[in-house]
């Protein structure tokens, strides 16, 4: 008995501290630090009309601040290595508008004591590894149009529920902005890459 019992707390004591080991996500972080700061009502809670409603525009600032990051990463890998020249000009634009984009979030989020991540989240780094390692040539192409036609989609669903949520008109703007400049991105994504077939 005192054999299974010691067994149990070491196989626990290995998991949690597997657990523990890993590198937590910076997106998570993020929205911890924010909802702590809303909660304590150190944080623009005006730009919604609610603390559930603040924290939910604080985390799709940071889920647009984490779909930005992977736009201009996975842009700036592009406007190297692309081989297609539409493809490698459309990366290099994209690269313009989200550098543009990002400042502007930065500057927003800025003004309601918005924490945003300082680096993309995992799932997000791993996507912009794989684009990265992957050979020159018009598979890299075609991996970076769908990489940036999903994120785009995502970064738009994001950007609509800001809208939804946020009483602020500059950030409904921006958002709108997001919304407008992703739906062509992921508009002229989807043409290249039916071009490339």
């Amino acid at each position: 008995m005192k054999t299974n019992l010691m067994s149990a707390l070491l196989i626990a004591g290995l998991l949690f501290n597997t657990g523990c080991s890993e590198k937590k996500d910076a997106t998570d972080t993020a929205e911890d630090i924010n909802d702590n700061k809303i909660e304590n009502n150190s944080a623009g809670t005006q730009m919604a009309n609610s603390e559930g409603d603040a924290k939910d525009v604080a985390e799709y600032m940071v889920d647009l601040a984490n779909t930005g990051m992977s736009e201009l990463e996975m842009s700036k890998i592009a406007a190297d290595r692309a081989t297609n020249q539409s493809v490698k000009d459309f990366a290099k634009q994209t690269v313009d508008t989200h550098t543009e984009d990002e400042a502007r979030l930065k500057a927003e989020a800025s003004k309601y004591n918005v924490t945003l991540p300082s680096t993309m989240s995992n799932d997000a780094q791993e996507m912009v590894n794989k684009l990265r390692d992957e050979k020159a040539g018009m598979d890299f192409d075609k991996k970076y149009l769908d990489n940036m036609a999903d994120v785009n989609d995502k970064a738009m669903n994001k950007a609509k529920n800001l809208i939804d949520n946020t009483t602020e008109p500059a950030l409904k703007e921006f958002a709108q902005k997001i919304v407008t400049d992703d739906q062509q991105h992921m508009d002229k994504a989807k043409m290249l890459k039916d071009a490339l077939k």
